[in-house]
């Protein structure tokens, strides 16, 4: 089977004590075979800064890679479709 280049959606999300940012993870991406991408996005962070939401999509890393190969490995197939066995899929 041929693995998808996968993705993981990070937001910026402000440090509570003001002292920064940080990068959260909120969802998961593929590309397809034209080249787009789709995002899925599990979560969205609240009070984020007037210059609205920013989503950052990145590749996986190799290890990030492996984790979740190693998850689908073990983890049993979901039957039939939906949204349950499409959520089931993403690789968190």
């Amino acid at each position: 089977m041929v693995q998808k280049q996968m993705f993981k959606v990070l937001a910026q999300v402000s440090r509570r004590d003001g002292t920064g940012t940080w990068l959260m993870r909120v969802g998961s991406g593929h590309r397809n075979r034209d080249g787009s991408i789709n995002a899925y996005v599990d979560a969205l962070p609240v009070g984020f800064e007037k210059g609205g939401l920013q989503l950052q999509i990145r590749e996986l890393d190799p290890d990030e890679v492996r984790a979740r190969e190693h998850r689908q490995s073990a983890a049993p197939v979901p039957q039939g479709g939906g949204a349950k066995a499409a959520a089931d899929a993403l690789p968190f």
